[in-house]
């Protein structure tokens, strides 16, 4: 499906905040609700968007988040199906996606401290620590999001994220985690539902969704694209930097929001210090990002890992067990 104006501004707003009625969404984009209705179901459709996702704050619930590279030996086909299925199963699992590049699978995980990431690391390589070769762990400090803007490059990119372990912790009760476990890959649900599926009412659906929204524990509502769909790629970029400082990061990053591309940097702890996330058009723009950044920061760039994402698997950004994290939480009060 090729994309014409109108279906670059409606996924604009959309990536802004996709909780948005179809009027509001008219009124941005200077178009019908009938025709923002039956727009936007085409582009569900012909799968350029998969779902909607919910952008949580899970920093704010208290929990640390890890990102983690993946190089694997003597892996069969049928070991490597096993693999990705039991991650896409396994709670605390948010974001899974097959990878070239020195990595072959990357995931972003959560937990409420290092003994509990133990915990978690320890269910994936007791059963499939065989096949590991090497891995690589980057703790998370923060990650900002930037909207797409090279949908419509008049607009100014917007940015929102999340903290691990946010200093400002955020009590929620089982209504507000049932809530989020409902909404997190369909943001666009009406309360109606949302109410029918916790077995709630419409006032109380109401009220802690903005309750929820108030308070930073969710961000915004973003739709999940289908990039390769839409005829973008995805990359990730992975630098080490010496004498790096708040300042020397903070430029990093607007210099990355700045290039439209980039739609998030991971500021992180381990072999490397800034993970960048880009959906160029092919490998030739790729190259032309990096060669921006490459030449912005060259007194203080040592060196950098290069990685296609070539199968996302899994986004889920509440993808948490009930019952084990008010267990967890009760115990780390």
């Amino acid at each position: 499906m090729k994309l014409d104006l109108l279906d670059r501004k409606l996924i604009y707003e959309l990536d802004e905040d996709s909780r948005q009625s179809y009027s509001q969404l008219g009124k941005k984009i200077r178009a019908s609700p009938e025709v923002v209705r039956y727009r936007l179901n085409r582009l569900i459709e012909n799968k350029i968007i998969d779902n909607f996702m919910t952008i949580i704050d899970v920093g704010s619930l208290g929990f640390y988040h890890y990102e983690m590279y993946f190089r694997f030996q003597k892996l069969t086909e049928a070991i490597e199906k096993e693999f990705i299925e039991f991650m896409i199963n396994s709670n605390n699992i948010l974001w899974l996606s097959s990878c070239t590049g020195h990595f072959d699978l990357v995931f972003s995980t959560i937990a409420f401290n290092n003994i509990h990431y133990s915990q978690i690391i320890s269910r994936i390589t007791d059963k499939y620590g065989d096949f590991i070769f090497e891995r690589n762990i980057q703790s998370t400090i923060k990650i900002p999001h930037f909207t797409r803007s090279y949908l419509l490059p008049k607009k100014n990119t917007q940015q929102i994220g999340f903290e691990s372990a946010n200093k400002k912790i955020v009590n929620i009760d089982r209504t507000d985690f049932k809530i989020l476990r409902t909404i997190m890959n369909d943001g666009r649900m009406p309360i109606s539902e949302i109410a029918n599926q916790i077995k709630s009412t419409v006032d109380i659906v109401k009220y802690r969704l903005n309750n929820l929204r108030k308070s930073g524990v969710i961000q915004t509502f973003r739709p999940r694209l289908n990039k390769n769909f839409m005829g973008y790629e995805l990359y990730q970029i992975l630098f080490r930097f010496k004498n790096l400082n708040d300042t020397l990061k903070n430029q990093f990053i607007e210099f990355c929001k700045s290039l439209g591309h980039i739609v998030y940097v991971l500021d992180t702890i381990g072999r490397y210090d800034l993970i960048v996330e880009l959906e160029p058009k092919d490998q030739n723009h790729f190259n032309e990002l990096l060669k921006k950044i490459r030449n912005q920061f060259s007194d203080f760039i040592i060196d950098y890992e290069t990685i296609a994402i070539t199968k996302e698997h899994k986004m889920d950004y509440f993808r948490v067990d009930e019952e084990e994290y008010f267990e967890k939480r009760s115990s780390n009060c």
